[in-house]
Order: C-alpha cells, then structure tokens, then sequence
C-alpha cells in the first residue's frame, strides 16, 4: 500500500493494518525457516509496509499530541485575559536616612586597602630620601688550635705501620 493511502486512513485503521503485516510477516518467516516459502522477497516488502505504516501512524500521533498542546496553550492564554485580577499598589515608608551610609563589603575593602598603599608609599619616599650607608659586616675566623700531644700520637700511628 502506498504511502498516501496510509496518510488518510484513521490511527486506530493504521494500527489495525500493521497488526495484519506483523502476522503475516510471522508466518512468512515460519515458512522460510521450514524451507516451504517460495518467494522470499515477500518478507522484504512485508518489512517496508510495516515501516510505512508505523511512519504514517507516528506522524498522526505527533500531529494530534502538537494540536492539543496548541489547543491548551490557546485556552490558558483566553483564560488569563478573562480572568485578570487588578494588581495591589504598595506604599512604602521612607525611614529617615542616618548619617553614616551602609557600604558594600567591596566598598569597605577599597577603603581599607588605601591607607596601607599610601603609607606603603610614604615609607619609600622617606626610604629613598635617607642618604644610603652601607654596613659593613666583619667576619670573625677562629683556628682551632691542636694540641702538641694530638700531633705525635697521629704521627706515631702512621708510622707504627
């Protein structure tokens, strides 16, 4: 059957058809596994017109599912112009400000991090102001001093070999 025969048949004339393909698709292949079938090339065109119909049959779903999404996307959009309650208006007291304004935490760090970044600057202009004087570091080396006695008794063990 073509494929615009199936297009106009109903979902559930459609679900008929390819429960008739799918037996009889059975029956072929009985016939070809117990060798008595024989025009093989049936089970291939059985196969195809279960494909065509299970293709009209899922475009028929998909379409009505889409429509009744439509369908209940109109109403809800009727229902809200219908129905639309007026909107409460809210007064607010303005509270007195006080003196100090409240800062964000990023406010807050930017300030503290000035003073040390200005006293860091102050430290080395008054650095570079200061006339330089180099330190000089002195070096103390000690010898240790070997006693007389150490020497002979190291002399006499190498020649006491």
């Amino acid at each position: 059957m073509k494929y615009s025969e199936l297009v106009n048949k109903s979902v559930k004339e459609l679900e008929e058809l390819v429960a008739e393909y799918r037996a009889e698709l059975f029956s072929l292949r009985f016939k070809n596994a117990t060798r008595q079938l024989d025009k093989t090339h049936r089970i291939d065109i059985i196969r195809k017109s279960i494909a065509r119909a299970l293709t009209a049959l899922n475009q028929k779903t998909t379409n009505e599912y889409l429509n009744d999404i439509k369908k209940v996307a109109e109403l809800k959009e009727t229902k809200k112009t219908l129905v639309e309650k007026p909107k409460k208006v809210e007064v607010k007291e303005e509270k007195p400000k006080t003196s100090e304004p409240k800062l964000d935490k990023k406010a807050t760090v930017a300030k503290k991090e000035t003073p040390k970044v200005e006293r860091q600057q102050k430290e080395t202009k008054e650095e570079s102001s200061k006339p330089t004087v180099k330190k000089q570091t002195t070096t103390k080396t000690t010898k240790k001093e070997v006693k007389p006695e150490a020497k002979k008794q190291a002399t006499t063990k190498k020649g006491d070999k």
